[in-house]
This record gives C-alpha cells, sequence and structure tokens, in this order.
C-alpha cells in the first residue's frame, strides 16, 4: 500500500514539476521500485501545438440584445 502510494506521489510530483519526463534506461529496462515518471510531463502539454478545429457559432445581434434589455422594453421586438 505504502509503495503504491509512493509511486502516485513520485509521478504527480513529476508531471507537474519536470520540464522533461526521464527516458527509460533501455527498451528493456525492468521498472524499478523507486518510481519513475516516463511520460509527458505537465510543460510539454502545455507546450504542444494542438490542431482543433475552430468551433462555429452563429450569434445575431437580436438575440444578445433582447436577452440584455429589461423586461419591459421588449415587448415591440
Amino acid at each position: 500500500m505504502a509503495n503504491r502510494l509512493w509511486k502516485a506521489a513520485v509521478e504527480h510530483h513529476a508531471f507537474f514539476r519536470l520540464k522533461e519526463a526521464r527516458s527509460p534506461h533501455g527498451p528493456s529496462a525492468p521498472l524499478s521500485s523507486k518510481g519513475s515518471y516516463t511520460g509527458h510531463t505537465f510543460f510539454q502539454y502545455r507546450t504542444m501545438n494542438i490542431n482543433r478545429p475552430h468551433p462555429h457559432f452563429d450569434r445575431s445581434l437580436m438575440k444578445r440584445r433582447t436577452a440584455s434589455m429589461p423586461m419591459g422594453l421588449n415587448k415591440d421586438l
């Protein structure tokens, strides 16, 4: 139980504090009991160039204007 907690704490700390994760020593390197984080870090995710489609919103001036007017002034619309 304490070992799993320690590994989770090391991974959490590494994710938010390191700029780059450590690379494993080799392709067949066994996982150490000390726990080391080898995935992307928070800094790496923040600096990645993520291509997302721009959202399209249909907004009309009339809808915004009527929503912001007091109730008594909306009678003629």
